[in-house]
């Protein structure tokens, strides 16, 4: 029975009512799955920040709740490895003419603290960083549009280790 409850627990997050990027994404391990949590919508015209990010872990059917810090909100998520990155947005300060309104920015959840640092690179519209192989060492590939470098991080300490040219076909691959 419990196996049949997790089962449609994780059916009703995956299918019912999700905006594509509300659906919940599996960790490497297949341990857990994160998603975003909405709050209750009070105007149907204006879409709330969400603030909130949950973790159902399959084992015990648990979910663990983690806020984001002050004014942040959740676009999306993603597993780089065994961490959770949080695509998140804050409100710019100042909005220039011609620029977006807000700042872009992975949130990294320590689950060891339950607490959010920023990650030393930002999201791209288009581009998603992904893990690879670097010097037989497993990292992160992030595509960097101003500096038109492909630049690698350290999956264990998210340290610049290295760059390859802009779109190097085949990096991480070893």
């Amino acid at each position: 029975m419990r196996v049949l409850t997790r089962l449609l627990l994780v059916f009703l997050l995956l299918c019912v009512g999700c905006e594509l990027r509300d659906v919940p994404c599996f960790s490497p391990d297949g341990k857990e799955i994160a998603f975003r949590i909405r709050p209750e919508r009070g105007d149907a015209k204006v879409a709330p920040d969400v603030r909130e990010v949950g973790i159902l872990t399959l084992a015990d059917g648990k979910i663990r709740k983690f806020t984001l810090p002050e004014k942040f909100s959740a676009s999306g998520l993603v597993w780089i490895g065994p961490r959770l990155f949080v695509d998140a947005r804050r409100p710019k300060k100042v909005v220039k003419k011609g620029e977006g309104t807000h700042d872009l920015f992975y949130l990294v959840l320590d689950q060891a603290t339950d607490k959010f640092s920023e990650a030393p690179f930002k999201p791209h519209i288009v581009r998603t960083p992904f893990v690879g192989r670097f010097k037989g060492k497993p990292c992160i590939y992030v595509a960097d549009m101003d500096t038109e470098k492909t630049k690698i991080y350290s999956a264990d300490d998210l340290k610049l280790i290295g760059s390859l040219p802009f779109e190097a076909n085949n990096a991480g691959r070893e």
